[in-house]
């Protein structure tokens, strides 16, 4: 659809990702805790989590640990 198209350039990089990680994590809290409710507060948080995790990736490369030209995997 053509709203999807201009939708999707006017995303950033990281985006795509976190949508998915908050959607599966909203999925799997609904799965543990079926009958709790899950708060914004919880959301949002996670969804900061989930934000500055590809953030950090964005910033510092895609190689985890890496530092400088030096990259250290574990």
């Amino acid at each position: 659809m053509k709203w999807q198209e201009g939708a999707k350039k006017n995303m950033p990089p990281w985006a795509e990702n976190v949508l998915q990680g908050i959607a599966y994590w909203i999925g799997h809290r609904r799965a543990l805790y079926l009958h709790h409710y899950l708060t914004e507060g919880a959301i949002v948080a996670e969804l900061a989590n989930l934000m500055g995790a590809h953030l950090y990736d964005v910033d510092h490369g895609s190689e985890i640990g890496q530092v400088g030209k030096e990259t250290y995997r574990s």
